[in-house]
């Protein structure tokens, strides 16, 4: 007797993927990973336009709070024109103590005020302007010659090195309260800080604040 092979009508269970589905595959896999490298590509950039922002903002304020704290014009000075006074530099801002002499003025990189560069600041540009406004309304500026009418706008621009700008926009008042002498004899604080030490031989821990509003301690 002579066995006969049989061939089975039922298909063959199928091993593998066919051509097509290894191209669909490999372009879905694509896909994916284009989107999320777009994805992350994305929240890095948002990251680093939010730190720029943060970064802005710090060196507008820092500058702003200094020149708020300066004289409205200098002792016993003329307000007619905005400009330095004799013996002040035009570079190094450590001498000047009065408004008008931060007028027009740029450092890059941004610098502290005795004249020191600001570490990780590289490509930062730090500039400020100084404009006599109306008493009335401060949005119309007068002119750098015309009579002063106790009113100043200042205004700081930082670009970051993409040239990405932070502006920051103050007033200064001729009779504000840094202007305005007590009416009797007071003690006034203007500094709080403290020291930390554990144990001997260690260093301390310092820390401060300025305090702009002159509290007083009696």
């Amino acid at each position: 007797m002579k066995n006969r092979r049989i061939q089975s009508t039922e298909p063959n269970n199928r091993r593998g993927l066919s051509l097509i589905e290894v191209v669909v595959s490999t372009l879905l896999v694509g896909l994916v990973l284009v989107t999320s490298m777009k994805t992350v590509g994305g929240v890095i950039r948002t990251w680093q336009v939010s730190e720029e922002q943060h970064d802005g903002m710090a060196l507008a304020v820092e500058l702003m709070t200094e020149v708020l704290q300066a004289r409205y014009i200098e002792e016993g000075g003329s307000d007619k024109f905005l400009e330095l006074e004799t013996g002040e530099s035009a570079t190094d801002r450590s001498a000047w103590d009065d408004t008008d002499d931060y007028d027009d003025w740029s450092a890059s990189p941004p610098k502290s005020k005795d004249n020191t560069s600001l570490t990780d600041y590289t490509g930062w540009t730090r500039a400020i302007n100084v404009q006599k406004v109306h008493s009335n309304d401060p949005t119309s500026a007068l002119n750098d010659n015309a009579d002063d009418q106790g009113l100043r706008k200042i205004t700081i621009t930082v670009t970051a090195p993409d040239s990405t700008q932070t502006v920051l926009v103050g007033l200064r008042a001729r009779d504000g309260v840094m202007e305005q002498a007590p009416s009797v004899d007071s003690t006034f604080v203007m500094h709080v800080g403290s020291d930390l030490q554990v144990g001997t031989g260690t260093d301390a821990v310092r820390s401060g604040a300025n305090i702009t509003n002159h509290a007083k301690d009696q």
